[in-house]
C-alpha cells in the first residue's frame, strides 16, 4: 500500500474533524520493512466479511468501465491474494452500481475506510487510464468518506502520472 508523504490532510465538511484516507491507521503497527508490510496484508484485524466487501469496492472499480486489462486481471490477483481469499471465499454477487458501491464502503469498519479509498484509486489507475465511470464510483466514494473532491483528483493525477501500481 501507498502512504502519502508528510502529515495527513484533514477535512472539517463534518461536525468532527476527520483523517484523509490517504494517512495510515492510528496504533498500527509499522512494518519492520516494506516486504514485511506486504506478507501482512491490507489490514490484520479485518474479518473475511470486511476483506470480502473490499474486494468487491475493488472488482466494482476495475469493471466500471466495462473492460477488464490483463494489468486489472494482475492488481485483482494481487487483491485476492493480499485480502487472503481464495477462489471460494470471493463474493460472487459484483456490485454494479454507485449507490450499492456507496452502501458497502459504509457498512466498512472505520478502520478499514480509512484506507479503502487509495486502494480503489490504485485499481483505478492500474491500466492507465480512468475512465468516466470509474472516476464517477470513485468521487461517489471520497463524497461518503467526507472527502474533497479536489483532493481525490489530485491523488488520481498524481498516480497516474507516477504510473506505479500500490498493490
Amino acid at each position: 500500500m501507498v502512504h502519502e508523504e508528510g502529515p495527513p490532510r484533514t477535512h472539517r465538511g463534518t461536525s468532527r474533524e476527520r483523517k484523509i484516507a490517504f494517512a495510515p491507521v492510528a496504533n498500527a503497527p509499522a512494518p519492520t520493512s516494506r516486504r514485511a508490510g506486504r506478507r501482512r496484508g491490507y489490514h490484520p484485524r479485518m474479518d473475511a466479511d470486511q476483506r470480502a466487501k473490499l474486494y468487491q469496492l475493488l472488482e466494482a472499480v476495475i469493471s466500471a468501465d466495462g473492460v477488464t486489462t490483463p494489468e486489472e486481471r494482475e492488481f485483482m490477483r494481487k487483491a485476492m491474494a493480499k485480502l487472503r481469499l481464495s477462489s471460494d471465499d470471493a463474493p460472487t454477487e459484483s456490485i454494479r452500481d454507485i449507490g450499492s458501491a456507496t452502501s458497502t464502503l459504509r457498512a466498512l469498519d472505520p478502520d478499514t475506510q480509512a484506507r479503502v479509498l487509495a486502494l480503489l484509486v490504485e485499481a483505478a489507475v492500474v491500466d492507465g487510464v480512468v475512465e468516466p465511470r470509474e472516476r464517477a464510483l470513485l468521487l461517489a466514494a471520497a463524497a461518503t468518506l467526507g472527502i474533497e473532491a479536489t483532493v481525490l483528483e489530485e491523488r488520481i493525477a498524481r498516480r497516474l502520472k507516477s504510473n506505479v501500481s500500490g498493490i
